[in-house]
């Protein structure tokens, strides 16, 4: 039997994921026994690793079965983007879990079936996500955006279905939108196609919500009455975007306490600020800064608006969320993307 039993490809290829796999995955994150003794209490995610590599083994084959899988261990572990030594363990470690068996000179893997009859999981339902070999993004990194993104979607199905409930509110807000739309808006749109605009589509919506509760805090010349609505009296939150801690917590990383300089508590988390800082360098995320100085309030509201007198400035600045936005390209190609 030749070495090259089964061809690695060279760019680009197609990768399936069960999708409540990658949930499941970044949930095993775990103490480091090694370093709970020494009181860090720092922690891992083997795991997400070992279940990526054999996915990535599932899409080298479609037989179940790669033969004389020895003879070609330094390819594929270059294909998996690890060392030989480390594809070797994660081998071991799939064998253990029973999701691989070696039979003589080749090795077979188990189907997504037995996977998630083991976990307890659905594996019908599959992603399908792009993987280069050459690139530095590993597979477990696009799961990691993909889940970042996915973790946004409970909140903004709670806007809608908030505002829809209101529609009394909905209207006058409505109303609010047309009169501090965009100067694009202006142009393109007639009064009525506005109006249908905002009520046909609920995402362009949300996100003029969204700018109005931006543009009446940071410009006196929207109005009381304006930011009143786009704050206080809609029951919907436009922004969907999640603090760190609540990222951190999706992805099992420690969560810490600490005071800020203006003596309130923050919760912070090194670990998703390390996989954050990872996405964007590998290309799989763009994050952006979030403050707004407003230019006539002074009260703060900390129900709503999470703001700070900076005395330097001599301003109050209302800051959010960091916004994350997934290169939709970069993970399920251009045929996808608008």
């Amino acid at each position: 039997m030749s070495k090259k039993a089964i061809i690695l490809p060279p760019s680009r290829k197609d990768v399936a994921f069960a999708f409540e796999l990658i949930a499941y995955s970044f949930h095993q994150r775990k103490e480091c026994g090694a370093f709970v003794t020494k009181g860090t209490a720092k922690t891992h995610n083997d795991f997400i690793k070992n279940i990526c590599t054999w996915a990535l083994l599932k899409s080298i084959t479609t037989s179940g079965i790669i033969q004389n899988y020895r003879l070609q261990l330094s390819d594929i572990a270059a294909y998996c983007k690890v060392k030989r030594a480390t594809l070797e363990m994660r081998i071991t470690w799939l064998e253990v879990e029973g999701l691989v068996r070696r039979e003589h000179k080749h090795l077979k893997l188990a189907s997504w079936k037995t996977l998630g009859e083991k976990y307890g999981i659905n594996t019908t339902e599959k992603i399908h996500v792009l993987y280069d070999p050459s690139e530095k993004a590993h597979l477990q990194d696009t799961l990691a955006t993909i889940y970042i993104q996915d973790n946004k979607e409970p909140g903004r199905l709670q806007y809608h279905n908030k505002i829809n409930g209101h529609p009394q509110i909905k209207s006058d807000l409505a109303n609010h939108l047309y009169e501090h739309r965009s100067e694009y808006a202006r142009k393109v749109y007639t009064q009525a196609e506005y109006y249908n605009k905002l009520h046909s589509d609920g995402e362009y919506f949300r996100k003029q919500h969204l700018r109005l509760q931006m543009k009446s805090f940071g410009e006196k010349e929207v109005g009381l009455s304006s930011f009143d609505i786009a704050h206080k009296v809609s029951p919907a939150n436009p922004d969907i975007e999640l603090t760190t801690a609540t990222h951190a917590r999706h992805f099992n990383y420690k969560v810490q306490q600490r005071k800020a300089t203006n003596g309130k508590v923050q919760s912070v988390s090194m670990g998703f600020h390390h996989l954050k800082r990872r996405l964007v360098a590998v290309g799989m995320l763009t994050v952006k800064k979030r403050g707004i100085e407003s230019e006539w309030r002074a009260r703060k509201d900390d129900k709503k608006c999470h703001c700070t007198w900076v005395a330097k400035e001599k301003a109050t600045i209302w800051r959010l969320c960091d916004e994350l936005t997934i290169k939709q390209e970069a993970i399920y190609g251009a045929k996808t993307v608008a």
